[in-house]
């Protein structure tokens, strides 16, 4: 009896061994599943290509969660990135090629996941923008008129919209369309109107997903009727937009007094003025009016412009990816250069606008300038006519101070007093870590717009400040923020510094932020034992005894009287925010002689970065966006560069659109010329043009 017991007992823990065995080896075939929030598997909502990429939208999950992003190999799920946002762009993308891709929740500490996943996913095949030519029209015998263009690329269907000028919706005219020319004879009053500019637009699809960006023509009009036209409305041709350019300078001489009128020598009466006063500066004034009929190129307009503003020439370029050069694009030290030597510089509001280099790292100046493209570069002027001579100033961090490319450079400057022993800051607005000035966003806007502007930004600056006495000097960022001048680290105390010296603005521009999700000793809203300190000019020789004994002595000892009343108040980050915010609206009392009071401010809110933690830069950044809003009253604008699919845990962000030493560390932080190029300026310009 007792052997068959313990026969029986073998038999059964060998089946237990057996089970464990079976289920240990297979387990590792299988993602793990939910282990803590137990959240449903997200799913994308919108999957459209957009410019160079294709952009994944989804539904939230809540605020306790991020999302992972993958692409499918030939070895399984590999990860893209991990994202508190609802959206991701993908910019590794090839035309012609087809990818699958899925996602999943996963906890805010980043290590366990909250949710299962589609193991399926989502397949999406990617194509090229189609490069649409300039449209034709010809007059039928019923008087009917037939529009025709054409356009490179090829996919297997395309979509086909018409829009006219001053519209923002287009109007479908045709699906499943398999050719690259096509013929539109309207019959309809609302497709027919030849008194507008029209324009079309052509995208590849494939019935449920956008798989191209939109290829768009320049700007139409029949010309046996703009003929008969007193004025064109908008732009068609070069001499359309030598009236435009000459309208935004305020160019009104007796050589103009026949425009906008084209009846006539209307248009011959266009060039001529704009080759009197220096928009046109090749050829002869015959050869001018000869391209009164040609649509604009974008050297053309680039050139013009330069010539026009008098801006200053910039090379194109990026500091990023010299092993890629590809197309236009060759290497010389820190720049790109376009191969063409006749197109290697261009003036700062083209580069600055829409003149980049593609997803490719292609330029194409001798494109025709698209309906869309038009409509922007005229909103630039209109921005540059309000804003030309006013003043600009920036508050922030190094986001807004800039780690763009190098800029009016003295390398090697080294300076002979620390910031702290300094008394002619105002003096020397620039001072780096480095001594080496890169361009940022005031560098940008201050440029483009022909703007005075003025940077009270700073490098690793924080809305909260904590100085914790029994830090030792080292590699503290807490002892950073003492030691590098808190009346720039600390962006509140930037704001106190400019109504200090009696600086007037009639625009703000400001970020923060940045510095303080990634510092664990900065909370959002719970103050902490701690002070907020500015030098508020004092002497050279104020501190220079310090030794790292008795700094804090010197600190809280014999100087702690004469501490203002804020020194102990704004160690979070929504009572600095706040405070700054507040102090550039004139609503503070310590704002009361502010010169600054009735400027706008624009509060730009910093892309997605591979910095801190991700829930840390939702929370803060949703709270400075809501803290704006409330106390910046109707002057307050926010440009919210966290959707705008530049994200710093990317890979393919960070080897294109990121400053190289960021590049290099995969941290995702600062953006270099191209990065602010191609996401901050048009966001900021956005809110400009929202102001009226």
């Amino acid at each position: 009896m007792m052997k068959r017991f313990l026969s029986v007992m073998k038999l059964f823990l060998s089946i237990i061994l057996v089970t464990v065995l079976l289920v240990s080896v297979f387990a590792g075939f299988f993602v793990p599943t939910a282990t803590a929030a137990n959240v449903s598997a997200p799913g994308f909502t919108e999957i459209e290509a957009i410019d160079g990429g294709i952009r994944f939208t989804w539904d939230s999950k809540g605020n306790d969660v991020l999302y992972r992003v993958y692409y499918k190999t030939s070895n399984g799920w590999s990860k893209m990135t991990t994202t508190a946002n609802t959206s991701f762009v993908e910019r590794d993308v090839h035309a012609g090629k087809g990818y699958t891709y899925t996602i999943r929740c996963i906890n805010k500490d980043e290590k366990t996941f909250a949710s299962g996943f589609n193991s399926s996913g989502w397949y999406v095949k990617y194509y090229d923008m189609p490069v649409v030519g300039k449209v034709t029209s010809k007059r039928n015998n019923d008087d009917t008129y037939t529009y025709r263009f054409s356009w490179t690329n090829t996919a297997p269907k395309y979509t086909i919209e018409m829009r006219y000028a001053g519209e923002n919706t287009w109007r479908t005219i045709a699906t499943d369309y398999t050719g690259t020319s096509f013929e539109h004879t309207p019959t309809s009053p609302e497709l027919s109107d030849v008194t507008r500019l029209r324009a079309y637009r052509v995208y590849a699809t494939d019935g449920r997903y956008k798989l191209s960006d939109a290829g768009v023509t320049p700007y139409h009009m029949p010309k046996d009727y703009s003929d008969t036209l007193e004025y064109r409305p908008m732009i068609t041709d070069a001499a359309g937009w030598y009236y435009a350019l000459m309208w935004s300078m305020d160019i009104y001489d007796s050589d103009f007094s026949e425009c906008p009128g084209y009846i006539g020598d209307g248009a011959s009466s266009v060039m001529k003025t704009a080759y009197d006063n220096g928009f046109y500066n090749a050829g002869t004034r015959e050869r001018l009016v000869s391209l009164r009929n040609t649509a604009p190129t974008r050297q053309f307009i680039a050139n013009s412009l330069k010539l026009a503003y008098r801006y200053p020439t910039k090379p194109i370029s990026s500091i990023h990816n010299a092993a890629n050069n590809t197309s236009m694009l060759t290497r010389s030290g820190d720049y790109y250069y376009a191969k063409d030597t006749t197109n290697r510089s261009i003036n700062t509001a083209a580069h600055y606008g829409w003149f980049l280099p593609d997803y490719y790292g292609k330029l194409y100046p001798n494109r025709l300038v698209t309906a869309d493209e038009m409509d922007h570069c005229i909103e630039c002027l209109k921005l540059y006519k309000k804003w030309h001579g006013k003043q600009l100033v920036t508050f922030g961090d190094s986001i807004i101070h800039g780690r763009g490319d190098p800029i009016n450079s003295n390398q090697g400057y080294k300076d002979t007093l620390p910031d702290n022993q300094r008394n002619n800051y105002p003096e020397k607005r620039y001072a780096r870590y480095d001594y080496t000035r890169y361009e940022g966003v005031c560098d940008m806007i201050g440029t483009k717009y022909g703007m005075k502007y003025i940077d009270y930004s700073y490098p690793g600056a924080t809305m909260a400040v904590e100085l914790s006495p029994n830090t030792s000097r080292g590699s503290s960022a807490e002892w950073q923020f003492a030691f590098d001048a808190p009346y720039k680290s600390h962006i509140p105390n930037q704001v106190r510094t400019a109504i200090r010296e009696g600086q007037q603005a009639d625009l703000i521009i400001f970020n923060g932020g940045t510095n303080d999700t990634g510092l664990d000793n900065i909370r959002y809203s719970v103050q902490k034992t701690g002070r907020v300190y500015d030098y508020d000019y004092c002497p050279a020789n104020e501190y220079s005894g310090w030794s790292e004994r008795t700094e804090y002595h010197n600190l809280y000892g014999h100087r702690k009287t004469l501490l203002p009343a804020y020194y102990a108040t704004e160690s979070s980050f929504e009572s600095g925010f706040t405070k700054a915010i507040k102090l550039m609206a004139g609503t503070d009392s310590e704002a009361k002689n502010s010169k600054m009071k009735n400027a706008p401010i624009i509060y730009v809110r910093s892309h997605e970065m591979a910095w801190g933690t991700k829930y840390n830069q939702r929370i803060y950044g949703t709270g400075a966006c809501d803290l704006t809003k409330k106390y910046g009253g109707n002057r307050s604008y926010i440009a919210d560069l966290y959707r705008s699919g530049l994200d710093g845990d990317y890979r393919y962000c960070y080897q294109n659109y990121i400053f190289d030493d960021d590049g290099v560390n995969n941290r995702g932080i600062h953006p270099n010329g191209r990065g602010l190029a191609k996401f901050y300026i048009p966001q900021i310009e956005e809110q400009m043009m929202n102001m009226g």
